[in-house]
């Protein structure tokens, strides 16, 4: 047992029972003090909420062990800071063990890891204040091991990786190349002339006599709305629809409101004389109607233009979603036009223990939520969608019914996106082409992907980010990459959610989500990312993967932590693009 740590869990960890007392507060303190020679050098205190954590005082060589509810050497009450911060008195040869003594009547079992792996699952260093690089090994033979060039698009150019000449490339993936459309005005006629699951062409609804929304996504949103919607307008007022009848909403969720100058921007040079444009507000009481509870239990509140509307019609995109499986539809209505309760509610019909990540499925349980949800209002709901090529040309329209219509659509875009790759990889680079616009939109590629890397794996990803954080909510710190995946490893997958919920306790509800997903995702594999957009601290602040300030520090690194004969996939547009994996991992 000579240098080795055990710690104990419950038999069958995955499945641990909650609590039988209270919940642990976020005053129980996981301090751990790792340094190569085995001495206590730094201290850090991290919360650790579900689970109760005793710090042991001994050497490599001992066995610690510890009964559920047994009280051991150092071990402190719930509400009790670790004992001893900055004291000098500890004996200077002792290394600590984390002995985790969870709720649970089963039966205790104990595991070993040795001491490299240990500190492998930790980060393979001593954990720090120190920014990302800083704590990543570094090999002083470095510049001596043998590599090879990739290039990938980036930022309207391509960017050099360095790559280990011992790291077999399976494969660059890439999306189906389509032209975007010959005639835009004529295509777009031709779609609402000749809709997919309507009775009748848009033109002989008449509309001289309908109160017409056009609901609208955001500027941050990649739709090329404003290349389509001026001859849109133009073909509701040529047959019959009238200015002082229409309105035109920007389906905000729970985003900030749209400037005026961006709504001229998203709307492109359409002539608005005569039709107001309003932002949604999903807090605004005042402005939103309760229709009724979907029968997966989500409270449906949506904007009450949508409910004196004669005719709907949203305008959007059909593309690869984490969590929809592909956006598009009555997404512009539910979540984008609906109250906050609304949109928590319905995100997290996509979120459980089993899965988190929907891409690539057309009727994901979000999906066929918002769709009663959006049923509920009993409008005739037409909608306009595009789908996009890689470089966010518009290849096809799809308009019609709001399901059948979208489901077409749907498949198109399956067409395009979808990529078979023979088996998992060890290590995924990818780039976020063609969603660059900000940390939300381009963080996608890594969701996308992920399913090709193999549990454990290395994901390389090189996002642009554009606009920098973008609406995105950083908190001011978080626990290191390598002590959040160990914590989250050890807690189980079940128990992510709530351990997100304790932690960001001021979370909002896309905040909410997005936490959740991203803590699964920083579970299951590392992630690196290089940026030139994103603020250096990003990384360190979130948590969920390793910021790197130039490309030949991360490949350094990813050399490292990855096999040395590792399986490569590459993935130049990883934001127009997902796998499905024909077999197990190589």
């Amino acid at each position: 047992m000579e240098n080795s740590f055990r710690l104990r869990l419950p038999e069958g960890s995955s499945n641990l029972s909650e609590p039988k007392t209270e919940r642990p507060s976020l005053a129980t303190w996981l301090a751990v003090h790792l340094e190569k020679s085995a001495r206590i050098k730094s201290r850090h205190r991290y919360a650790l909420p579900y689970t109760r954590v005793f710090i042991v005082e001994g050497t490599f060589g001992e066995q610690i062990q510890a009964g559920s509810g047994t009280r051991i050497p150092w071990a402190q009450n719930l509400h009790e800071p670790c004992p001893g911060d900055g004291s000098s008195d500890r004996p200077p040869r002792m290394a600590p063990v984390i002995s985790s003594v969870l709720y649970s009547n089963s039966k205790p079992t104990m595991i070993s890891f040795s001491r490299r792996r240990f500190l492998r699952l930790l980060g393979l260093s001593a954990l720090s204040a120190s920014s990302a690089q800083d704590r990543v090994p570094q090999n002083k033979n470095s510049s001596s091991v043998p590599m090879k060039i990739v290039k990938i698009p980036f930022e309207n150019a391509d960017i050099a990786l360095p790559v280990p000449d011992g790291w077999e490339i399976l494969d660059t993936v890439r999306p189906v190349p389509h032209a975007k459309v010959a005639h835009l005005e004529g295509s777009l006629e031709d779609a609402l002339d000749h809709p997919i699951g309507s009775k009748m062409p848009l033109r002989d609804m008449n509309l001289g006599m309908r109160r017409i929304v056009l609901c609208v996504d955001d500027i941050s949103r990649p739709t090329p709305t404003a290349q389509f919607f001026d001859p849109l307008l133009n073909y509701l007022l040529a047959h019959g629809a009238q200015r002082k009848n229409m309105l035109v909403l920007f389906g905000l969720g729970v985003h900030r409101d749209m400037m005026p100058e961006e709504a001229r921007i998203k709307l492109g040079n359409a002539d608005l004389r005569g039709i107001p444009w309003r932002n949604h507000s999903c807090s605004d009481e005042r402005n939103l109607k309760y229709l009724g509870t979907t029968s997966r239990g989500t409270y449906v509140s949506l904007n009450r233009h949508l409910t004196e509307a004669d005719l709907i019609i949203p305008v959007g995109a059909i593309e690869p979603h984490l969590l929809l499986g592909f956006s598009g539809g009555c997404k512009m209505l539910m979540p984008g036009l609906a109250s906050s309760r609304t949109i928590g509610e319905n995100h997290m019909q996509g979120v459980s223990p089993e899965r988190y990540n929907y891409v690539g499925t057309p009727e994901s349980p979000m999906r066929l939520d918002l769709e009663e949800g959006a049923g509920m209002l009993g409008k005739e709901i037409f909608i306009v969608n595009v789908v996009m090529n890689e470089s966010l040309e518009i290849c096809a329209f799809f308009a019609g019914d709001a399901v059948k219509a979208h489901r077409e659509g749907v498949k198109f875009s399956r067409s395009l996106t979808e990529r078979p790759v023979a088996h998992q990889a060890d290590v995924v680079i990818v780039a976020s082409n063609p969603m660059n616009a900000d940390l939300r939109q381009s963080m996608k590629c890594i969701g996308n992907v992920q399913e090709s890397v193999r549990p454990g794996g290395l994901i390389i990803g090189l996002v642009e980010c554009r606009h920098g954080i973008g609406d995105v909510t950083v908190p001011p710190k978080s626990l290191p990459n390598g002590l959040l995946r160990f914590i989250l490893n050890l807690i189980g997958r079940e128990r992510v959610l709530g351990f997100v919920d304790s932690f960001r306790k001021d979370a909002g509800i896309e905040e909410r989500f997005l936490s959740h997903f991203a803590a699964q995702l920083a579970r299951r594999n590392k992630i690196t990312v290089y940026s030139r957009k994103l603020p250096a601290d990003t990384g360190k602040k979130l948590g969920i993967f390793v910021q790197f300030g130039t490309v030949e520090k991360m490949m350094n690194a990813a050399r490292l932590w990855a096999p040395k004969h590792a399986c490569v996939l590459i993935y130049p547009y990883g934001g127009a693009t997902y796998p499905k994996v024909l077999s197990p991992p190589c």
